[in-house]
């Protein structure tokens, strides 16, 4: 019970930060809060055949998509880095019992946070626009699958398993 305490903790340090990226405020949950965050902002984006895949790109689009990937991939890893590293210490801290420097070195990975939501943001509106009126609502849709399911595997990591505002 405690463990999980904890990990609910750092997951209500984490959204506040990807809803102050989209400009968000107000009540709700932390996980309701992360349900608005892009699938490409804690994780590289898919690879092109992926995306062709589920989207059915053109060999032109999927070329587009790729270049547009390896230069998000190169701008994000480092910060990415650096934010794994940082829960990582905050998790650490916390779970030995010093709640206060977890908390705080979590606060202090706001900030990353916020450019790698904004960096997907970015990445989302180029990949836009490279769609098809037609692929658009696939793109949206596909986003959305993916959110619900990077919120099912965080779920999962902390022991949850239920649905979304049960607990």
């Amino acid at each position: 019970m405690k463990m999980r305490s904890l990990q609910f903790a750092l997951l209500a340090l984490l959204a506040p930060a990807a809803l102050a990226a989209q400009g968000g405020g107000g009540g709700g949950g932390g996980m309701s809060r992360m349900a608005n965050m892009s699938p490409f902002a804690m994780e590289a984006p898919p690879s092109a055949d992926a995306m062709t895949k589920a989207l059915g790109l053109t060999a032109d689009q999927a070329a587009k998509y790729s270049t547009l990937r390896e230069a998000n991939v190169a701008a994000t890893t480092p910060m990415r880095a650096g934010l794994d590293s940082a829960r990582t210490q905050a998790r650490a801290a916390m779970q030995s019992g010093d709640r206060e420097k977890g908390m705080e070195l979590m606060r202090a990975s706001r900030p990353q946070m916020e450019s790698l939501q904004k960096s997907a943001e970015a990445f989302d509106s180029s990949v836009a626009a490279l769609l098809t009126a037609d692929q658009k609502p696939k793109f949206e849709s596909w986003k959305k699958q993916e959110r619900q399911k990077l919120m099912e595997a965080r779920r999962s990591r902390m022991g949850g398993g239920g649905a979304p505002g049960s607990r």
